[in-house]
């Protein structure tokens, strides 16, 4: 998470190589939906192929979990240029009480949204450097 909020999307890509199937050993459930997703997004953010493949498995994985499905559905709005469903997301996060993701999602937003997401991280204290 952390190497993703610094942009460092390959560097995070790298470190969810590990297929699912795989980690189940030292990640399990909710964990999993975590791994998952973020791993969908480091896809995504990396430019990275099989996006689509990994935004519909982290979907079924995912599937019960708010947070974890609303970073599924961040990724999978930010692959498709969909500033909509990047607000969406963040609204999502926002009723989650989920306050970084939420103004993560609008940083990613960009335009408008990005001040306001970046004034949000700050007061939160975990700005961009």
């Amino acid at each position: 998470m952390l190497l993703l909020h610094d942009g460092r999307a390959v560097d995070a890509l790298d470190r969810l190589a590990p297929e699912p199937g795989e980690v189940r050993r030292w990640v399990t459930w909710m964990w999993l939906h975590w791994y998952v997703a973020l791993r969908a997004e480091a896809t995504v953010l990396a430019g990275a192929p099989g996006a689509r493949d990994r935004l519909a498995e982290a979907r079924k994985l995912t599937s019960g979990n708010p947070i974890a499905g609303a970073i599924v559905d961040r990724a999978e709005a930010l692959l498709d240029g969909d500033g909509a469903g990047l607000l969406a997301a963040s609204a999502a996060f926002d009723t989650a009480g989920c306050r970084y993701q939420a103004a993560r999602t609008l940083v990613l937003a960009g335009g408008e949204h990005a001040a306001r997401g970046a004034a949000a991280l700050h007061d939160l204290g975990v700005s961009r450097s």
